[in-house]
């Protein structure tokens, strides 16, 4: 799962001046009720899903940073957005519901409304990539 994510990031850019996190974001064993340590167990796709869904959160933030101040930038991250609508984890790994959300978060986008946007980044986008002026400090 781990070759997954890294492998599914190659294909994916980033914002400018975002960066992939140095390691995967793999939750690390737990111990259980039962006091032994477990670890976790992972799907084929979880990798990717993840990737997919880390840089549809970093678009996102793109999105809402240059809404209303850089046109062009704007544009451009709406326009990575849309792809999202062709990756796997909005086609496979998603259910009707979620892509439902998705494609009425970037019509109220595409009409100037930032509210879905923002909606979803605080709701399901815990993860923040690292950026320039982050990896600096």
């Amino acid at each position: 799962m781990v070759d997954e994510f890294w492998a599914t990031t190659k294909t994916l850019d980033l914002p400018p001046g975002v960066y992939w996190p140095a390691k995967a974001p793999i939750a690390e064993p737990e111990v259980g009720s039962d006091g032994k340590l477990h670890g976790h167990s992972y799907e084929k796709g979880w990798g990717t899903a993840t990737a997919q869904t880390m840089w549809y959160c970093a678009w996102q933030r793109e999105w809402l940073s240059q809404f209303g101040h850089d046109n062009q930038r704007a544009t451009t991250a709406y326009q990575k957005l849309l792809t999202f609508k062709s990756m796997d984890q909005y086609v496979l790994y998603s259910d009707q519901g979620t892509r439902d959300f998705v494609d009425s978060t970037l019509s109220k986008a595409a009409l100037g409304d930032p509210s879905l946007v923002q909606n979803n980044v605080n709701l399901n986008c815990h993860t923040v990539l690292p950026t320039v002026s982050s990896a600096a400090g």
